[in-house]
């Protein structure tokens, strides 16, 4: 793919937000195959300069009671600081990834600072995502990971405010599904390329991902009803339907194409 030709202030920020487990890193890894795309995984250099910025202006990082109180002489300095901060990264890239899933309590900074910004929303079916997120070990943090009924009311409250975003926001935020990049990448790649800005994507012939994930937390259905009745809860309280388990499952992918198991599944 031909290389393009920035200058520092043209780097373009693209921010991959969701749960972990809802497929942020493999959609990294797809725009790092493109000669100007940095994969910075999930670092924190907004949040380093959100710090700086609110600390030398006397604020702090609750967004729900100062993020409204933001001006545009602010706005402007948060951009102009995370971009020097990105520029010492590689000034030769055009366009840097970051992953921390922490951003969903910024998008509005995000878009708002930095007006040339991507946010790619991933979602993945929520019995799914909050299965994995439970089987999972983290070395630090995610305390809420461990009890099913805490991580499924964290998970409603992340995705309270995402949608929030997407409703501010509009056309602004590309929303990816998870189940739609995994069964039709073809369909769902070209459209995360287009909206970064990186161009048509060549042809997907050879790739091949994994689709046996796709309802996979049926398996386990009965060890799960705490997770599954707080979903319900949830989505009830919140009106979310969302967060309730579609009626898709493992048995129901027969019309999806072939499965491969050794394929690379989400993060």
């Amino acid at each position: 793919w031909p290389k393009p030709l920035p200058s520092r202030s043209d780097q373009v920020p693209i921010f991959i937000i969701g749960p972990s487990r809802s497929g942020k890193s493999l959609i990294e890894s797809f725009l790092a195959r493109h000669d100007g795309v940095l994969a910075l995984g999930e670092g924190k250099e907004l949040l380093q300069t959100l710090d700086k910025c609110f600390s030398d202006q006397g604020l702090t990082k609750n967004f729900r009671q100062e993020m409204g109180l933001v001006n545009q002489d602010q706005l402007r300095e948060i951009g102009l600081a995370y971009r020097h901060l990105m520029a010492q990264h590689d000034p030769d890239v055009h366009f840097l990834v970051n992953t921390l899933a922490a951003h969903y309590q910024y998008v509005g900074i995000i878009l708002d600072a930095l007006p040339g910004a991507r946010v790619i929303i991933c979602q993945r079916e929520a019995m799914d995502c909050c299965m994995r997120i439970y089987f999972n070990y983290y070395a630090t943090g995610n305390p809420h990971s461990y009890d099913q009924g805490a991580l499924v009311r964290y998970y409603a409250t992340y995705w309270r405010l995402l949608n929030f975003w997407r409703q501010r926001y509009g056309e602004r935020i590309l929303h990816i599904r998870y189940e739609d990049l995994v069964v039709t990448p073809q369909q769902t790649l070209p459209k995360i390329f287009h909206y970064c800005g990186l161009g048509e994507m060549p042809s997907l012939v050879d790739v091949s991902l994994n689709t046996q994930e796709i309802g996979h937390w049926r398996n386990y259905g009965p060890d799960l009803t705490p997770m599954q009745e707080t979903l319900h809860e949830m989505a009830r309280v919140h009106s979310l339907p969302d967060l309730l388990p579609s009626q898709l499952g493992s048995a129901g992918l027969d019309d999806m194409g072939p499965c491969h198991p050794n394929a690379p599944q989400g993060e």
